[in-house]
């Protein structure tokens, strides 16, 4: 009789084992698609990186363009970004980076200029939130 209750004992153990592993799994399964649907329903609007990015989206880009008045030269020895400005929608000036310089060929070229002509200028401005804008300016060089 003792034997019978031993091996009895053992399968209802095994039973009872399987059973606890299967109610765990299939409760950590339905708790899983609970947090998921608690998600669906957040308002992630208020948090502040959201309200971080809304303000870097709604700015307007810095506008870059050539200083009024300056005329490059052959041989000047101002430095090119000198030649133009950029401003941020406040009106803040910012610094300009030179991407490219192409003659009006489109061969790559440095600066300074060798010879008189039509220099495409790709330049970048970066505001203080992260907003930039990069803009393409045709300049002539010794009044061409």
């Amino acid at each position: 009789m003792k034997m019978i209750f031993r091996e009895y004992g053992k399968t209802a153990a095994a039973v009872l084992l399987v059973s606890a592993l299967i109610s765990l799994i299939w409760i950590m399964l339905t708790q899983r698609g609970e947090r998921e649907q608690s998600l669906d329903n957040r308002n992630f609007s208020v948090y502040q990186d959201a309200w971080t990015a809304r303000q870097i989206y709604s700015r307007k880009a810095p506008e870059i363009s050539w200083q009024q008045g300056k005329e490059l030269k052959l041989g000047s020895g101002e430095t090119l970004e000198s030649f133009f400005e950029a401003v941020d929608q406040e009106g803040t000036p910012l610094a300009v980076e030179i991407l490219s310089i192409t003659d009006d060929s489109g061969e790559p070229c440095t600066y300074p200029f060798q010879q008189d002509g039509i220099y495409r200028i790709v330049l970048r401005a970066l505001d203080r939130m992260g907003k930039r804008a990069v803009v393409s300016i045709d300049v002539p060089v010794n009044g061409r």
